[in-house]
Order: structure tokens, then C-alpha cells, then sequence
């Protein structure tokens, strides 16, 4: 996803964080509107920079110290059998 689009994204739902997911759908980061924002009206900005350029720019990411059942985001031991997928791995809807 591009930061514009996640942009859009976040300013459609009145949120001010975005939980990133890499291809698994396992949380691998958190932004924030301003932080993409901030990164939008940089100099280096390109309208083909992702989120996880975002992401490894201020890596490395540390999880919360809170229990996987109590964040709301799917892990990979909330699964007994493989997500159907109905595109290829990453595509959005």
C-alpha cells in the first residue's frame, strides 16, 4: 500500500494509527498519520513509496508487551488451517 493510500485510508476511518501487516496478515509495524503525513511533504518523497519503506526506515519495530488475544490483530497461531486468499499474496481488494 502506498502512503497515499494509506493516508486516504486513515483520514475515511478518523483514525490517527494504521497497523501494518506483511503478507502472513502478522502485525509487523504501526504508523501514525502525522509520521506518514511528515513523510508526504518530505523532499524525498515519491508517490510510489510504501508502507514498508515507511516501516524500515525506523526499524527495528518492537511489539507491545500485550497479550496477542487482547490487540484485536490476527496472529498466526489464530489459525488451524490456511487462509483462502482469493488474489495473489499482497494484492488489495
Amino acid at each position: 500500500m502506498t502512503v497515499e493510500v494509506a493516508l486516504s485510508v486513515m483520514v475515511s476511518a478518523r483514525t490517527r494509527h494504521l497497523a501494518v501487516c506483511d503478507n502472513d496478515a502478522l502485525r509487523i509495524g504501526l504508523v501514525t498519520r502525522a509520521e506518514l503525513t511528515a513523510v508526504r511533504d518530505g523532499s524525498r518523497y515519491s508517490d510510489r513509496l510504501q508502507l514498508r519503506d515507511v516501516l524500515n526506515r525506523r526499524r527495528p519495530y518492537a511489539t507491545p508487551a500485550v497479550p496477542p488475544e487482547d490487540t484485536g490483530h490476527r496472529t498466526r497461531d489464530a489459525y488451524s488451517a490456511p487462509v483462502e486468499r482469493a488474489g495473489p499474496r499482497g494484492a488489495l481488494a
